[in-house]
């Protein structure tokens, strides 16, 4: 509940002896609460100015209490019990209901499609395309009703059921599909299917044989050593991890399964066919193709290496499509993973205790790393993907001392930030307090050199191209996570209310989800107690973003040392389409970005596109209007036509970014310098630098010429009208620049 009223004053000192006088007066402390609610309330909750410092908490230890959400170690004091309601709501929600199935209709009905199970208890599921029952009075027929899951805003289906009658008690009476397949996989979604430990055991069957015979083919040992040597690494090191390469028209994996005693549909479980559904008949299809398959092991008594399952890395990659992907996950399964299921090498950590562990990312890196240095490396799936299960494995092993080192990203990850932090820095300090709450004795934290120019760094690029001196200087050079957050700039306080706000809304969103579809509810007590502490946490959020870069509204978003133009939302259809149309554009990128070429592309300006505009030490950056300049050290006698290109590579570098010069946007519009990701060939930066030449040096400035591109592409792209983005440089708050296009 956040103060806001045009008559109180602004100046934070009376703000502050008109609220600490009426607290005083603990006979008034009822009116108080009424006024300040009532205040609130009225103005709908929005803060803009520097009196909106203050909430109202319902504290579970005591009675209401008035915080300032600029006080942000008050706010973690008064929410310090977050996790403790957190997994009170994780307790109530059940691990398949999560999923985020959806179910819709592309014909227009009143009738809304029941989504909890609990209606489908008594439901006939048949191979039918149509019913053939006597409504009677309050029953309702849905037909054509999809189902599919809603993953990162875009729906993936499954298949299309013919059609449900639904009784006037929501339940459904009956469901028809064009195959026994079909409706039954519909119901493995909707109620959810559990796998028993014979059909575990056949999964790990399965992937131990299938990779071993891939492993025994010649072309595929071929491809392998072939895909080793061109990442320089030493011989030997495939067959210790047993990758193997495997290709849909190098074995036949209908005929293999066959031969060996194995369904179709045991194949699907264990990850290596999908099924689809044509005009409602299965269809099983080969998945991950052309790639290189990295088991993930499981020690038995008979001392064997068992397969529970796999990720892969694709050769073939699209775009900038992922390099590297999960073992296929089936939604419809609830299956909670093991450690060393989740955690690269975490079927070693046995041999851990009173030793160093290295966490990383990749499983790439902890086979080179542990390998060449006889540290062991265990590697998490992504940067945000540590677990509860993974943190416990790793205090339970008893390590001397934990090192959490991850990525060295390009200075221009940063700039895509608004605090400057990368993802991998912020997720390094995450993982090792998280390692510390555990209960882990001596964490510290890791930084790679930059031995790259500004180059992305991984524990596998430094020790293949320097060797493990360097790699194990690293490491006896870590230093605490409170170490790291200072030399990274980085603030614990904004990180933690930010890490406590961001976990109470993802358990929330599983909770819904489940209790959407009939999972256990929550009582109100549980509720309210999690709804306060994520308003305390998510104003205090708001107030630091506003307060320190300038009204920012997420971390998400670029530098505020730079205007910049938003980002564009597309809907899934746009979106769709503009894939589709990427993938001629990749595969020449000179036919729609070259000097002088006018760019095309709806697909190049799906993201954030930073302004950047530099000027000579110098000439006087302080005069440049209406946004400011950024001085780079060099005399603007010395200027060649190279020179920006040339300041920009160590943090936009050259294996992850290219540069164009003078790009033509409509008719007649050059833009001096574009910069644009190699993989995706989306643009991150527009940049000119001035020179004593220019028309104006301390008045004439990119503004008007970046928002004449920004019409354009709007224009031309049927895009939105975002305005430009101001700076929060501390030299430089133009507020008044920001104009809409009109």
């Amino acid at each position: 509940m956040i103060v806001n009223h045009p008559n109180l004053k602004k100046d934070s000192i009376y703000m502050a002896e008109f609220l600490h006088a009426f607290k005083a007066m603990k006979s008034l402390k009822l009116i108080l609460i009424t006024v300040l609610s009532v205040i609130a309330f009225s103005h709908n909750g929005h803060a803009n100015s520097s009196l909106s410092c203050y909430a109202l908490f319902n504290s579970p230890k005591s009675n209401t209490q008035l915080v300032r959400l600029d006080d942000y170690k008050g706010v973690l004091e008064q929410t310090e019990k977050w996790q403790k309601e957190v997994d009170a709501l994780k307790s109530l929600t059940d691990l398949q209901l999560k999923q985020p199935l959806q179910l819709m209709t592309t014909i227009d009905t009143n009738q809304p499609i029941p989504m909890k199970a609990e209606n489908y208890r008594d439901t006939k599921f048949l191979e039918k395309n149509d019913y053939d029952i006597v409504l009677e009075e309050g029953q309702t027929v849905l037909r054509n009703i999809e189902f599919g899951y809603n993953i990162g805003g875009s729906f993936r289906h499954i298949g299309t059921l013919s059609y449900m009658v639904i009784g006037k008690d929501n339940k459904v009476q009956e469901v028809g599909g064009r195959s026994i397949e079909l409706v039954e996989e519909f119901k493995h979604h909707l109620l959810g299917r559990h796998l028993s430990k014979t059909e575990l055991n056949r999964i790990s069957e399965i992937n131990t044989k299938l990779i071993s015979y891939l492993r025994s083919l010649p072309e595929a040992q071929r491809r392998v050593t072939e895909f080793a040597k061109s990442r320089g690494w030493p011989e030997g090191i495939t067959d210790k991890a047993q990758l193997a390469y495997f290709n849909k028209d190098m074995v036949n994996l209908f005929q293999w399964a066959k031969e060996n005693g194995y369904h179709r549909s045991e194949l699907r479980d264990a990850g290596w066919l999908s099924l689809r559904f044509i005009k409602g008949k299965p269809v099983y299809v080969v998945t991950g193709s052309n790639s290189i398959k990295i088991p993930f092991f499981e020690k038995t008594d008979a001392n064997t290496d068992l397969i529970p399952l796999w990720r892969t890395r694709n050769l073939e990659i699209k775009g900038d499509g992922p390099k590297y992907l999960s073992w296929p996950l089936n939604r419809s399964i609830a299956r909670e993973f093991k450690v060393n299921e989740t955690l690269y090498n975490g079927w070693r950590l046995n041999e851990a205790k009173g030793k160093t562990i290295v966490i990383t990312e990749g499983e790439f890196k902890c086979l080179i790393a542990t390998e060449k240095s006889g540290i062991l490396n265990v590697g998490i799936p992504g940067i945000t993907q540590m677990t509860e299960t993974i943190l416990n494995a790793l205090v339970a092993a008893q390590a001397k001392e934990y090192i959490v080192v991850l990525d060295r990203d390009p200075k221009a990850k940063a700039l895509m930030r608004v605090d400057e932090i990368t993802d991998s820095e912020r997720a390094a300090y995450i993982i090792a307090k998280e390692l510390q709450s555990a209960g882990a004795k001596l964490v510290k934290v890791g930084v790679l050199p930059d031995v790259f120019n500004g180059g992305k760094v991984g524990i596998d690029d430094l020790i293949l191209a320097k060797g493990t001196k360097p790699y194990l200087k690293m490491l006896k050079e870590s230093m605490t996570p409170e170490e790291f957050a200072r030399r990274a700039a980085l603030d614990p306080l904004f990180n933690e209310i930010n890490y406590r706000q961001q976990k109470i809304r993802s358990a929330s969103v599983d909770y819904q989800r489940s209790l959407t579809r009939g999972g256990n509810q929550a009582g109100t007590e549980v509720i309210n107690k999690i709804k306060n502490i994520y308003k305390l946490l998510r104003g205090a959020f708001y107030n630091y973003l506003r307060t320190n870069f300038n009204g920012a509204r997420m971390l998400a978003q670029p530098s505020m040392r730079f205007p910049y133009i938003p980002k564009i939302y597309v809907t899934a259809e746009k979106d769709k389409k503009n894939q589709e149309a990427s993938e001629q554009v990749i595969q020449d990128k000179n036919q729609i970005l070259t000097a002088s070429n006018e760019v095309l592309a709806k697909d190049r300006f799906i993201g954030d596109i930073l302004i950047m505009d530099f000027v000579p030490k110098d000439l006087k950056p302080e005069g440049c209007k209406p946004a400011p300049c950024t001085p780079i050290n060099i005399s603007s006698k010395s200027i060649r036509s190279t020179t920006l290109e040339e300041y920009l590579t160590h943090d936009f570098p050259k294996d992850d970014y290219q540069f164009e010069a003078n790009v033509r946007f409509g008719e007649g519009l050059v833009v001096p310098l574009v910069i644009f990701k190699r993989d995706s060939g989306n643009i991150v930066a527009l940049a000119r630098l001035k020179t004593a030449e220019s028309e104006d040096v301390n008045t004439d400035n990119s503004n008007n010429l970046f928002v004449t591109v920004q019409k354009i592409l709007r224009d031309k792209e049927e895009l939105p009208s975002n305005p430009l983005i101001s700076t929060s440089d501390e030299l430089f708050q133009p507020v008044d620049w920001l104009q809409k296009v009109d």
